[in-house]
């Protein structure tokens, strides 16, 4: 138990050193509070059950104690697949001395990940990012896990990101919380901010540290805290305790969860990248729970309504552009003298893989479509394909003539136009033995197109704004001209 309190009273800085020169040691102690978390867990989830749309985000987390000194709790979905590691160090955790701000802290995470701030695209300086995921996450209307009739509770109520410190600290900005309140935005006020405050750079970062070690070193029991503007883009604050730290081991262990210097930042941050797996995980988890209002507990209802945002979909042209162009990518070999053959060696060719793509772009020439968006969209097109060998044609009733354009030019020129029967496409390709990987039409729909038999997964319908409606079902690839326009905007 001795060593439990020992733990309590030590500082991150203070068990990293331990950790390198007495590592027998510091694992004896990292052993002993290992043994000891498991039970503060099991309470902080059971305060967790009264949220069921936390904790079936909580679903996605594996527990995992880590031997790392410099963590304190944090997530991880680096290399993890479609799941997230909650990664904690015991020694930490046993500062903690109330189950349910352990719940609170947690909770937090939780929502996190309903937001996806874990598997977002990083910002710099780290610091202000994980501020700014902090103010967001640590909503001061989601403490209903909370134990607010305990009077250290309620001390420890100040040590957490909330809105009122953000809307001190980003006073001379405009804010309106219904449309700002959002991770990117919330991080580029803060840039702001650090900017117009700045100029002390890594000086300002250095000095903070400095003063927060050597105060508290020298008072015993009180928190060494020293504050310098600047760390590398304008804002800093050095906050490293003594070794009697504040006397309150859970204000400490707070102290060092909210840490915002850049070496805490990326330690914290370190397991947050871009994972698509996780982030369906995530959606789905959040289409589930949208269909049972009921499950999505106490959160409240602006919180509600960014998570459902985040979990939102949201439709790029460019990329049913990139999924057409990678499925109609065909693989095949040559023969080549430059490699040698697996069995025979140098006395016969080897092969060599290469890819190939050939696309008929199919135009509507009934003449109810604008020449001019034609010609637009198929100079956008025409810029996306460009690794392939693309081949024109034009249809009404019939199919006329392949032609080919061997360099891919951005100012294709129109050149004919004049019952409209896609199928024709379909019928001239295979009496002419032409071999195409994909075709993409142009057309103002109005028409029924039964499934081809062979050839419809290939097939991406470009058509005029206001004929959804005409689309067929079984056609994977769809844009309007208006949609397609949008991407050179």
């Amino acid at each position: 138990m001795a060593l439990i309190q020992i733990s309590s009273n030590l500082p991150k800085d203070e068990l990293a050193q331990l950790y390198k020169e007495d590592n027998k040691k510091y694992m004896e102690l990292w052993d002993e509070c290992n043994s000891k978390s498991e039970q503060l867990i099991t309470s902080a989830v059971k305060l967790m059950q009264f949220e069921p749309a936390v904790l079936t985000y909580f679903g996605l987390c594996d527990l995992k104690p880590v031997k790392d000194p410099q963590v304190t709790l944090r997530l991880n979905c680096r290399g993890t697949g479609s799941a997230i590691n909650m990664e904690y160090n015991p020694i930490w955790l046993n500062k903690i001395q109330e189950c349910s701000i352990l719940a609170y802290i947690m909770f937090s995470e939780c929502l996190r990940i309903a937001l996806h701030h874990i598997t977002t695209r990083k910002c710099y300086p780290l610091q202000i990012f994980k501020k700014a995921s902090d103010y967001i996450s640590f909503d001061e209307n989601q403490r209903s896990v909370l134990n607010t009739h305990k009077q250290e509770v309620m001390q420890m109520l100040q040590e957490f990101p909330n809105k009122a410190k953000f809307r001190q600290e980003t006073a001379k900005i405009k804010f309106n919380e219904e449309d700002h309140w959002f991770l990117e935005k919330v991080f580029s006020m803060l840039m702001d901010c650090a900017e117009k405050q700045g100029g002390g750079g890594q000086s300002g970062q250095g000095q903070g540290q400095g003063q927060g070690q050597g105060q508290g070193q020298g008072q015993g029991q009180q928190q060494g805290q020293g504050q310098g503007q600047g760390n590398g883009q304008g804002q800093g604050k050095g906050n490293q305790q003594g070794k009697g730290g504040s006397g309150n081991p859970t204000k400490d262990a707070l102290d060092e969860y909210f840490d915002g210097s850049q070496d805490a930042a990326e330690k914290a941050t370190e397991g947050w990248e871009e994972n698509t797996l996780v982030d369906q995980e995530i959606q789905e988890i959040t289409h589930h729970i949208a269909e049972n209002a009921s499950q999505w507990g106490n959160i409240s209802g602006g919180l509600l309504q960014a998570i459902l945002a985040a979990n939102t979909p949201k439709f790029d042209p460019k990329t049913v552009l990139k999924r057409f162009k990678a499925n109609t990518v065909d693989k095949y070999t040559e023969d080549t003298r430059m490699r040698p053959d697996r069995r025979k060696g140098f006395d016969v060719p080897g092969k060599k893989h290469k890819f190939r793509s050939r696309i008929l772009v199919a135009i509507d020439c009934s003449g109810s479509m604008d020449d001019k968006d034609v010609e637009r969209g198929c100079a956008i097109v025409n810029k996306f394909v460009k690794h392939a060998d693309v081949s024109y044609c034009f249809w009404d009733g019939v199919c006329g003539p392949f032609t080919e354009q061997k360099q891919k030019k951005s100012d294709f020129k129109l050149i004919g136009r004049g019952c409209t029967n896609p199928e024709c496409v379909l019928e001239a390709i295979k009496e002419r033995k032409a071999k195409f990987d994909g075709i993409i039409y142009f057309t103002d729909m109005g028409f029924d197109f039964p499934k081809p038999e062979h050839f419809f997964k290939k097939i991406f319908m470009i058509s005029t704004p206001g004929t959804e409606s005409y689309i067929p079902d079984w056609c994977l690839y769809h844009l309007t001209t208006e949609q397609l326009f949008s991407i050179e905007e």
